[in-house]
Protein backbone atom coordinates (compact mmCIF):
# COMPACT_ATOMS: atom_id res chain seq x y z
CA UNK A 1 0.00 0.00 0.00
CA UNK A 2 1.33 3.42 -0.87
CA UNK A 3 2.46 5.55 2.08
CA UNK A 4 -0.15 8.30 2.73
CA UNK A 5 0.93 11.83 2.07
CA UNK A 6 0.80 12.77 5.75
CA UNK A 7 3.56 10.26 6.41
CA UNK A 8 5.50 11.40 3.37
CA UNK A 9 5.61 14.84 4.99
CA UNK A 10 6.61 13.34 8.31
CA UNK A 11 9.36 11.33 6.66
CA UNK A 12 10.57 14.43 4.89
CA UNK A 13 10.78 16.20 8.28
CA UNK A 14 12.33 13.35 10.26
CA UNK A 15 14.41 11.91 7.46
CA UNK A 16 13.60 8.99 5.18
CA UNK A 17 15.66 6.62 7.33
CA UNK A 18 14.16 7.73 10.63
CA UNK A 19 12.93 4.84 12.76
CA UNK A 20 9.73 6.66 13.71
CA UNK A 21 8.90 7.28 10.06
CA UNK A 22 9.39 3.65 9.05
CA UNK A 23 7.39 2.30 11.99
CA UNK A 24 4.43 4.59 11.56
CA UNK A 25 4.33 4.17 7.80
CA UNK A 26 4.32 0.40 8.18
CA UNK A 27 1.51 0.61 10.73
CA UNK A 28 -0.81 2.70 8.49
CA UNK A 29 -4.11 0.89 7.89
CA UNK A 30 -6.70 3.38 6.63
CA UNK A 31 -8.97 1.11 4.57
CA UNK A 32 -11.44 2.40 1.99
CA UNK A 33 -14.93 0.83 1.76
CA UNK A 34 -14.85 -2.42 -0.17
CA UNK A 35 -16.35 -2.44 -3.65
CA UNK A 36 -18.86 -5.28 -3.25
CA UNK A 37 -22.43 -6.03 -4.28
CA UNK A 38 -23.89 -3.45 -1.92
CA UNK A 39 -21.60 -0.64 -2.99
CA UNK A 40 -22.99 2.06 -5.21
CA UNK A 41 -21.87 2.36 -8.79
CA UNK A 42 -19.48 5.09 -9.76
CA UNK A 43 -22.20 7.27 -11.30
CA UNK A 44 -24.32 6.98 -8.11
CA UNK A 45 -21.33 7.86 -5.92
CA UNK A 46 -20.66 10.87 -8.08
CA UNK A 47 -24.24 12.07 -7.52
CA UNK A 48 -24.42 11.26 -3.80
CA UNK A 49 -22.91 14.29 -2.07
CA UNK A 50 -24.30 13.95 1.48
CA UNK A 51 -21.79 11.45 3.01
CA UNK A 52 -18.70 13.13 1.58
CA UNK A 53 -18.28 15.92 4.17
CA UNK A 54 -18.47 13.46 7.08
CA UNK A 55 -16.07 11.09 5.36
CA UNK A 56 -13.69 13.96 4.66
CA UNK A 57 -13.88 15.11 8.29
CA UNK A 58 -12.89 11.63 9.48
CA UNK A 59 -10.00 11.51 7.02
CA UNK A 60 -8.76 14.97 8.07
CA UNK A 61 -9.02 14.05 11.76
CA UNK A 62 -7.19 10.78 11.23
CA UNK A 63 -4.54 12.56 9.20
CA UNK A 64 -4.05 15.22 11.86
CA UNK A 65 -3.79 12.65 14.65
CA UNK A 66 -1.42 10.60 12.54
CA UNK A 67 0.78 13.59 11.82
CA UNK A 68 0.87 14.61 15.50
CA UNK A 69 1.69 11.05 16.47
CA UNK A 70 4.36 10.94 13.80
CA UNK A 71 5.86 14.19 15.07
CA UNK A 72 5.86 12.97 18.67
CA UNK A 73 7.48 9.67 17.72
CA UNK A 74 9.95 11.52 15.53
CA UNK A 75 10.89 13.81 18.42
CA UNK A 76 11.35 10.86 20.75
CA UNK A 77 13.50 9.01 18.26
CA UNK A 78 15.56 12.07 17.34
CA UNK A 79 16.12 13.14 20.96
CA UNK A 80 18.03 9.93 21.58
CA UNK A 81 20.52 11.00 18.94
CA UNK A 82 21.09 14.47 20.45
CA UNK A 83 23.76 14.81 23.11
CA UNK A 84 23.94 17.70 25.56
CA UNK A 85 26.98 19.92 25.07
CA UNK A 86 29.56 19.63 27.83
CA UNK A 87 30.80 22.91 29.30
CA UNK A 88 33.50 21.23 31.37
CA UNK A 89 33.72 19.83 34.89
CA UNK A 90 33.38 21.21 38.40
CA UNK A 91 34.95 20.17 41.69
CA UNK A 92 32.51 19.55 44.53
CA UNK A 93 33.14 20.35 48.18
CA UNK A 94 33.99 16.72 48.96
CA UNK A 95 36.70 16.63 46.29
CA UNK A 96 34.75 14.77 43.59
CA UNK A 97 34.77 15.87 39.92
CA UNK A 98 31.41 16.21 38.17
CA UNK A 99 30.87 16.82 34.46
CA UNK A 100 28.76 19.90 33.64
CA UNK A 101 26.36 19.63 30.68
CA UNK A 102 24.08 22.17 29.04
CA UNK A 103 24.32 25.81 28.01
CA UNK A 104 24.98 29.07 29.83
CA UNK A 105 22.46 29.46 32.64
CA UNK A 106 20.88 26.01 32.21
CA UNK A 107 23.12 23.10 33.19
CA UNK A 108 22.97 19.64 34.74
CA UNK A 109 25.65 17.61 36.47
CA UNK A 110 26.92 14.20 35.50
CA UNK A 111 27.26 11.28 37.90
CA UNK A 112 30.12 11.26 40.37
CA UNK A 113 32.75 8.58 39.67
CA UNK A 114 33.07 5.86 42.29
CA UNK A 115 36.15 5.76 44.50
CA UNK A 116 39.16 3.70 43.55
CA UNK A 117 42.00 3.67 41.05
CA UNK A 118 42.01 6.70 38.66
CA UNK A 119 43.08 4.48 35.76
CA UNK A 120 39.88 2.45 36.07
CA UNK A 121 37.66 5.47 35.49
CA UNK A 122 37.34 6.61 39.12
CA UNK A 123 39.43 9.04 41.11
CA UNK A 124 40.35 9.63 44.76
CA UNK A 125 39.81 12.98 46.48
CA UNK A 126 40.85 15.86 44.23
CA UNK A 127 42.62 18.90 45.69
CA UNK A 128 42.65 21.04 42.52
CA UNK A 129 41.14 20.73 39.05
CA UNK A 130 41.09 22.68 35.82
CA UNK A 131 39.55 21.98 32.43
CA UNK A 132 39.93 23.29 28.88
CA UNK A 133 38.23 22.45 25.59
CA UNK A 134 40.26 19.26 25.18
CA UNK A 135 41.12 17.96 28.65
CA UNK A 136 40.84 18.15 32.43
CA UNK A 137 43.76 18.02 34.87
CA UNK A 138 43.13 16.87 38.43
CA UNK A 139 45.64 17.09 41.28
CA UNK A 140 45.48 14.59 44.11
CA UNK A 141 47.84 14.79 47.07
CA UNK A 142 50.77 13.26 45.20
CA UNK A 143 49.70 12.69 41.58
CA UNK A 144 48.44 14.51 38.50
CA UNK A 145 45.53 12.90 36.67
CA UNK A 146 44.70 13.74 33.05
CA UNK A 147 41.35 13.24 31.39
CA UNK A 148 40.60 13.90 27.71
CA UNK A 149 37.44 16.01 27.87
CA UNK A 150 35.62 13.96 30.53
CA UNK A 151 36.01 12.91 34.14
CA UNK A 152 35.34 9.26 33.35
CA UNK A 153 37.23 6.75 31.29
CA UNK A 154 40.93 6.03 31.02
CA UNK A 155 42.99 8.63 32.89
CA UNK A 156 46.81 8.83 32.67
CA UNK A 157 48.41 9.38 36.09
CA UNK A 158 51.90 10.70 36.85
CA UNK A 159 53.69 11.43 40.12
CA UNK A 160 53.69 15.09 41.09
CA UNK A 161 54.79 17.28 44.03
CA UNK A 162 52.53 17.10 47.07
CA UNK A 163 49.68 19.55 47.60
CA UNK A 164 47.32 21.50 45.34
CA UNK A 165 48.13 22.98 41.91
CA UNK A 166 47.37 25.96 39.66
CA UNK A 167 46.61 25.45 35.96
CA UNK A 168 46.85 27.39 32.72
CA UNK A 169 45.54 26.04 29.41
CA UNK A 170 46.39 27.20 25.91
CA UNK A 171 43.62 29.33 24.45
CA UNK A 172 43.94 28.60 20.74
CA UNK A 173 41.10 26.47 19.25
CA UNK A 174 43.77 24.38 17.55
CA UNK A 175 45.89 24.01 20.69
CA UNK A 176 46.82 20.50 21.68
CA UNK A 177 46.64 18.90 25.09
CA UNK A 178 49.26 21.12 26.70
CA UNK A 179 49.08 23.09 29.96
CA UNK A 180 51.19 24.85 32.57
CA UNK A 181 50.99 23.47 36.11
CA UNK A 182 52.31 25.25 39.20
CA UNK A 183 52.81 23.49 42.55
CA UNK A 184 52.67 26.12 45.35
CA UNK A 185 54.14 24.07 48.17
CA UNK A 186 57.34 23.24 46.33
CA UNK A 187 57.29 26.39 44.12
CA UNK A 188 57.77 24.29 40.99
CA UNK A 189 56.45 25.10 37.52
CA UNK A 190 56.04 22.45 34.83
CA UNK A 191 54.49 21.97 31.42
CA UNK A 192 52.10 19.07 30.90
CA UNK A 193 52.31 17.59 27.40
CA UNK A 194 51.99 14.10 25.94
CA UNK A 195 51.28 12.65 29.38
CA UNK A 196 54.47 14.00 30.95
CA UNK A 197 55.58 16.88 33.18
CA UNK A 198 58.61 18.89 32.05
CA UNK A 199 60.19 21.48 34.40
CA UNK A 200 59.94 25.16 33.42
CA UNK A 201 62.40 27.70 34.83
CA UNK A 202 61.10 30.99 36.25
CA UNK A 203 62.32 33.79 38.52
CA UNK A 204 59.49 35.39 40.48
CA UNK A 205 59.23 36.31 44.16
CA UNK A 206 56.15 36.55 46.37
CA UNK A 207 53.06 34.38 46.67
CA UNK A 208 52.02 33.14 43.24
CA UNK A 209 48.23 33.26 42.89
CA UNK A 210 47.83 32.41 39.20
CA UNK A 211 49.93 31.53 36.16
CA UNK A 212 49.49 32.28 32.47
CA UNK A 213 51.02 33.18 29.15
CA UNK A 214 50.81 36.40 27.17
CA UNK A 215 49.81 36.33 23.51
CA UNK A 216 53.51 36.17 22.57
CA UNK A 217 54.07 33.13 24.83
CA UNK A 218 55.77 35.07 27.64
CA UNK A 219 55.16 33.66 31.11
CA UNK A 220 53.02 35.81 33.39
CA UNK A 221 52.21 35.47 37.07
CA UNK A 222 49.72 37.05 39.46
CA UNK A 223 51.67 37.55 42.69
CA UNK A 224 51.03 39.06 46.10
CA UNK A 225 53.81 40.59 48.17
CA UNK A 226 54.26 43.25 50.87
CA UNK A 227 53.52 46.02 48.38
CA UNK A 228 50.28 44.56 47.03
CA UNK A 229 49.02 42.33 44.23
CA UNK A 230 50.53 42.47 40.75
CA UNK A 231 50.78 40.81 37.36
CA UNK A 232 54.46 40.29 36.61
CA UNK A 233 56.81 38.57 34.19
CA UNK A 234 60.05 36.82 34.95
CA UNK A 235 62.51 38.76 37.11
CA UNK A 236 59.52 40.52 38.75
CA UNK A 237 58.95 42.85 35.79
CA UNK A 238 55.62 44.53 36.55
CA UNK A 239 52.94 44.30 33.87
CA UNK A 240 49.96 45.61 35.82
CA UNK A 241 48.88 46.54 39.33
CA UNK A 242 45.68 45.11 40.79
CA UNK A 243 45.37 47.75 43.50
CA UNK A 244 42.71 49.97 41.93
CA UNK A 245 39.73 47.73 42.61
CA UNK A 246 37.93 50.19 44.91
CA UNK A 247 38.41 47.90 47.92
CA UNK A 248 41.33 45.99 49.36
CA UNK A 249 42.31 43.04 47.19
CA UNK A 250 42.91 40.05 49.41
CA UNK A 251 41.18 37.23 47.56
CA UNK A 252 42.15 34.84 44.76
CA UNK A 253 43.21 35.88 41.25
CA UNK A 254 42.86 34.04 37.95
CA UNK A 255 44.65 35.12 34.79
CA UNK A 256 42.43 34.82 31.72
CA UNK A 257 42.84 34.89 27.95
CA UNK A 258 42.17 38.59 27.49
CA UNK A 259 41.87 39.80 31.07
CA UNK A 260 42.15 38.95 34.74
CA UNK A 261 39.55 37.88 37.30
CA UNK A 262 40.00 38.68 40.99
CA UNK A 263 37.93 38.69 44.16
CA UNK A 264 37.47 41.55 46.60
CA UNK A 265 35.16 42.10 49.55
CA UNK A 266 32.74 43.70 47.07
CA UNK A 267 32.56 40.73 44.71
CA UNK A 268 34.26 39.43 41.57
CA UNK A 269 35.92 41.88 39.21
CA UNK A 270 36.67 40.99 35.59
CA UNK A 271 39.18 43.46 34.17
CA UNK A 272 40.00 43.65 30.47
CA UNK A 273 43.30 44.80 28.93
CA UNK A 274 41.77 48.24 28.23
CA UNK A 275 41.14 48.54 32.02
CA UNK A 276 37.36 48.30 31.65
CA UNK A 277 35.78 46.29 34.46
CA UNK A 278 32.68 44.21 35.16
CA UNK A 279 31.64 43.54 38.76
CA UNK A 280 29.71 40.42 39.78
CA UNK A 281 28.10 40.35 43.22
CA UNK A 282 28.36 37.12 45.18
CA UNK A 283 26.71 38.27 48.41
CA UNK A 284 28.37 38.31 51.84
CA UNK A 285 31.12 35.77 52.44
CA UNK A 286 33.21 34.87 55.43
CA UNK A 287 36.70 36.33 55.74
CA UNK A 288 39.38 34.13 57.26
CA UNK A 289 42.85 34.70 58.57
CA UNK A 290 45.76 33.72 56.31
CA UNK A 291 45.94 29.96 55.87
CA UNK A 292 49.00 27.84 55.18
CA UNK A 293 47.03 24.73 54.21
CA UNK A 294 45.14 25.84 51.13
CA UNK A 295 48.10 27.59 49.52
CA UNK A 296 51.77 28.31 50.05
CA UNK A 297 52.81 30.28 53.19
CA UNK A 298 52.13 33.99 52.94
CA UNK A 299 55.28 36.15 52.96
CA UNK A 300 56.08 37.67 56.33
CA UNK A 301 54.86 41.21 56.72
CA UNK A 302 51.72 40.66 54.68
CA UNK A 303 48.90 41.43 57.07
CA UNK A 304 46.05 41.54 54.55
CA UNK A 305 43.10 39.33 55.46
CA UNK A 306 42.51 36.33 53.23
CA UNK A 307 39.27 35.53 51.41
CA UNK A 308 40.07 31.84 51.52
CA UNK A 309 36.39 30.76 51.21
CA UNK A 310 36.40 32.00 47.58
CA UNK A 311 38.19 29.76 45.08
CA UNK A 312 38.56 30.25 41.32
CA UNK A 313 39.34 27.46 38.87
CA UNK A 314 38.91 26.63 35.19
CA UNK A 315 35.59 24.82 34.72
CA UNK A 316 36.06 24.67 30.95
CA UNK A 317 36.91 26.80 27.95
CA UNK A 318 35.62 30.34 28.72
CA UNK A 319 34.04 29.17 31.99
CA UNK A 320 35.35 29.65 35.54
CA UNK A 321 34.08 27.84 38.61
CA UNK A 322 33.60 30.12 41.62
CA UNK A 323 33.31 28.30 44.94
CA UNK A 324 32.04 30.34 47.87
CA UNK A 325 31.67 29.31 51.49
CA UNK A 326 28.73 31.10 53.04
CA UNK A 327 27.52 31.40 56.60
CA UNK A 328 27.53 28.12 58.50
CA UNK A 329 30.05 26.52 56.15
CA UNK A 330 27.54 25.96 53.33
CA UNK A 331 29.19 26.02 49.91
CA UNK A 332 27.77 27.69 46.81
CA UNK A 333 29.12 27.00 43.35
CA UNK A 334 28.83 29.47 40.50
CA UNK A 335 29.94 29.39 36.88
CA UNK A 336 31.18 32.58 35.26
CA UNK A 337 31.36 32.86 31.49
CA UNK A 338 34.30 35.12 30.71
CA UNK A 339 34.58 35.43 26.92
CA UNK A 340 34.17 39.00 25.69
CA UNK A 341 30.58 40.03 25.07
CA UNK A 342 29.07 36.92 26.70
CA UNK A 343 29.93 37.51 30.37
CA UNK A 344 27.41 35.98 32.75
CA UNK A 345 27.40 34.59 36.29
CA UNK A 346 24.98 31.79 37.16
CA UNK A 347 24.48 29.32 39.99
CA UNK A 348 25.49 25.70 39.45
CA UNK A 349 23.18 22.89 40.63
CA UNK A 350 23.85 21.30 43.99
CA UNK A 351 25.49 17.90 43.52
CA UNK A 352 23.23 15.00 44.45
CA UNK A 353 24.75 11.98 46.23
Amino acid sequence: MKTPRVFEKCCAFCGAGNLACSRLSAGWRLERPARGRNSLPDDANSRLRTPRPANRLVRVTVSLVAFLGCGFACAQDTSKQIQQPQLGAMLTGDGAPRSVFGVTGSVTLGDAPSGGDPTSGSVPSILSMGCSRRMCLMKTDSALVSSAGSVVGSMPVVDAPAGPALFWFEGSPTAGQSALVYFPRSRQLARWQDGQLSPVDFDVTGEILSIGEATDGTLQFAVRNRAGTWIVRNSDVIVESLQGAGSELAGPVLLLHGGVLFATSDGLILRRPDQSELVFQLGPVEAELPSTTASEPRPSGSGAPSLAPIALSWLGENYVQVRVRGSGGADSNYALRVDLGHERLFLLPEPQP
